[in-house]
């Protein structure tokens, strides 16, 4: 997640706080995937 703020010309907390953003997006969708085939299997 670090060199999303490096890369991103934009005030500290903006980018970190996309990056936040996108780190729980992230979860969620790993989430779903992990989810996804048990729900197939059942």
């Amino acid at each position: 997640m670090n060199w999303i703020l490096k890369e991103l010309p934009v005030p500290t907390q903006k980018a970190s706080a996309m990056a936040i953003r996108l780190s729980s997006v992230i979860d969620i969708i790993s989430d779903l995937e992990v989810s996804a085939p048990a729900q197939e299997q059942k």
